[in-house]
């Protein structure tokens, strides 16, 4: 796996309809079976259509060669605004 693009390894496990994903970092422990990803992750309004990007932490640990459990952190009140992808920027470069 070392050497190939992010997008076409996680291209496999999942889809989210209406739904990207920018991924920032990727960190691994081999040691511990533990995956912290920064992304940004972008999702248009059900009813207006607009879209909102907010910055999330995920941390997944791995069992067995599969996720088994993750979870996300966030600001969850950014999650309600409909901010720009510059603006995203903005505070991930602070």
């Amino acid at each position: 796996m070392a050497g190939e693009k992010l997008s076409d390894l996680i291209k496999p496990a999942f889809t989210a309809k209406g739904r990207k994903y920018i991924f920032k970092s990727v960190i691994a422990d081999e040691q511990t079976q533990t995956v912290i990803v920064e992304l940004i992750e972008s999702y248009p309004s059900p009813s207006t259509r607009e879209v909102y990007r907010t910055s999330q932490i995920s941390v997944r640990e791995v069992k067995d060669g599969k996720i088994y459990r993750t979870r996300h952190y966030m600001g969850s009140r950014l999650s309600f605004e409909p901010l720009s992808s510059e603006e995203v920027e903005v505070v991930l470069n602070q």
